[in-house]
């Protein structure tokens, strides 16, 4: 898939590599859609325990990739093209929500309605997969706005 490729070698430089929450989100989708497409629902279970794992211990995979890789204590940079002054409600973090409302619609999708919301995951893939190559989450930029931080 060469479109995968181009789409991988323009976000990620070799010699200053670091996976920020864009990159994740690429390989989130892309490893969501590959799941659905070859029906490995079972691989698709263990994704969104893991994703809830995260939302949960906030054990993000780029935090720690990008802390082992740099031995950086910071938080990971992400490309925001909005600034959102929205007041903050919740002392939980976006990102974090971003997972619990994957996970949660991955649960409709495939263990409650696997028949009538059959598209709702391969919607949650493509948005994935398109947030991660433009840079834009319009779910996070919903959750920041509602007052998560």
């Amino acid at each position: 898939m060469p479109w995968v490729w181009a789409a991988w070698s323009s976000l990620v430089q070799v010699d200053e590599f670091h996976m920020t929450e864009r990159h994740f989100r690429l390989l989130l989708g892309l490893l969501l859609l590959a799941l659905l497409y070859f029906e490995y629902f079972r691989a698709v279970h263990y994704l969104a325990a893991y994703l809830l794992f995260e939302a949960i211990t906030d054990l993000r995979l780029p935090r720690v990739i990008s802390r082992l890789l740099r031995r950086d204590t910071g938080s990971v940079a992400d490309v925001q093209p909005m600034n959102i002054h929205a007041p903050v409600r919740f002392g939980f973090e976006a990102e974090r929500a971003l997972r619990v409302t994957i996970v949660l619609i991955l649960v409709m999708a495939v263990w409650v309605y696997p028949h009538q919301l059959w598209w709702m995951a391969w919607f949650v893939g493509f948005a994935l997969v398109g947030a991660g190559v433009s840079g834009i989450c319009p779910m996070l930029t919903s959750l920041r706005i509602l007052g998560f931080r």
